[in-house]
């Protein structure tokens, strides 16, 4: 058994490979450069671990939502890896797998993973612990912060909201709610996937290479920049 993992949607870039024996995990901080540190950072874990890519068993990929250049960068390594050596790919929504390894950090009933995209908006999901009896998906959504707090301040029931740099986005408003908990995700990396994944994999639910993509839960737009005010006729 070896399973190859690829986490860079954000935050903290991380690769793992699981074999019968034992895990190997690679971090890298440089997340916003993942064109350029990902694929030697991949290298480095295959010789670390002595497995070659062409004796892997099935290839995981963190899908999403995250950086939109990351998330495109580690999909096409994954997709790459996957039609090159003709091993399946498994793709797992990063709220989930943050959901699944967050439930052994906390007893809250509802947990709650964010991802930061911008201005004070982030994607989130939310699920009750106690639904693992199969595989499903979170209840997604992107919200501001103060509209997330309000719908979880008004819940009768203690729940997790799990993410990283939480401090830094929730500082003034960590103290105001009494049922929630917050839980920084510094135990969330490539090897988290394995998990949820291999559920994935014993289910077949293997990607189709030619049509997979990223799932980024929103529509990006283009905009002219700021400092260049003569392109903006060009986006009318």
């Amino acid at each position: 058994m070896n399973y190859f993992a690829i986490e860079c949607t954000h935050a903290i870039t991380s690769v793992a490979l699981k074999t019968s024996q034992t895990t190997h995990i690679e971090h890298d901080s440089g997340w916003k450069n993942a064109a350029q540190r990902l694929l030697p950072l991949i290298q480095t874990l295959f010789k670390t671990s002595s497995v070659e890519p062409s004796r892997l068993d099935a290839i995981f990929l963190s899908s999403g939502p995250g950086s939109f250049t990351a998330l495109r960068v580690g999909m096409s390594i994954a997709k790459g890896l996957a039609m090159a050596h003709d091993v399946p790919l498994v793709l797992i929504p990063t709220l989930d797998a943050m959901f699944y390894s967050a439930k052994a950090h906390t007893s809250a009933e509802i947990i709650v993973p964010i991802i930061y995209s911008k201005a004070n908006e982030f994607y989130c999901g939310r699920a009750n612990r106690q639904s693992n009896q199969s595989f499903f998906r979170l209840d997604y959504d992107y919200k501001k912060d103060s509209d997330l707090l309000n719908d979880l301040s008004a819940l009768e029931t203690q729940c997790c909201v799990v993410g990283r740099k939480l401090s830094k986005y929730f500082e003034k408003h960590m103290a105001k709610a009494s049922n929630i908990e917050w839980l920084e995700a510094d135990f969330f990396d490539a090897s988290s996937l394995f998990e949820p994944d291999q559920r994935l994999f014993n289910e077949q639910s293997t990607a189709d290479l030619s049509r997979s993509t990223p799932l980024y839960l929103k529509e990006f737009e283009a905009k002219a920049a700021k400092k260049q005010p003569f392109l903006k006729n060009y986006f009318k």
